[in-house]
C-alpha cells in the first residue's frame, strides 16, 4: 500500500506542477522542494504545507479504507476468485485516484 500511495501522490503532484507551470517534475522542481526556503520563494508558506499534508493523508486514508473493504470480502463473493486479495486490493485502491487525476 505504501508503494501505491507514493505513486499516486507523485502523480498528483506532477499533474499539479504541469497544470501550473507547463512542465513535469525535473531537477529544477526537485531543487525547489529540497532547498531550505525554496517553497517559500514560490509563494508557498505554512498553509501550503498543511494543505499538502492533508491531501496526502486523505489519499492514504482512502487507499487504506478501500483495501480494508476488499480484503474483508470473501473470495467467492469477489467475482474474480483467482486473483490474490492483496493484488485486487492494491488495484482497486489505486485506480479511483488515478482516474481522478
Amino acid at each position: 500500500m505504501a508503494l501505491a500511495s507514493a505513486t499516486l501522490l507523485l502523480l498528483l503532484v506532477d499533474s499539479q506542477i504541469h497544470g501550473l507551470y507547463g512542465f513535469h517534475i525535473n531537477g529544477f522542481v526537485w531543487n525547489l522542494l529540497v532547498t531550505p526556503g525554496g517553497i517559500d520563494s514560490m509563494g508557498g508558506g505554512d498553509g501550503t504545507l498543511i494543505t499538502v499534508a492533508a491531501v496526502a493523508l486523505m489519499v492514504v486514508g482512502l487507499e487504506a479504507g478501500l483495501m480494508a473493504l476488499i480484503v474483508r470480502r470473501p473470495a467467492a463473493a469477489a467475482g474474480a476468485g483467482w486473483w490474490p486479495p492483496c493484488c485486487c486490493a492494491w488495484w482497486a485502491s489505486g485506480w479511483p485516484m488515478v482516474s481522478v487525476i
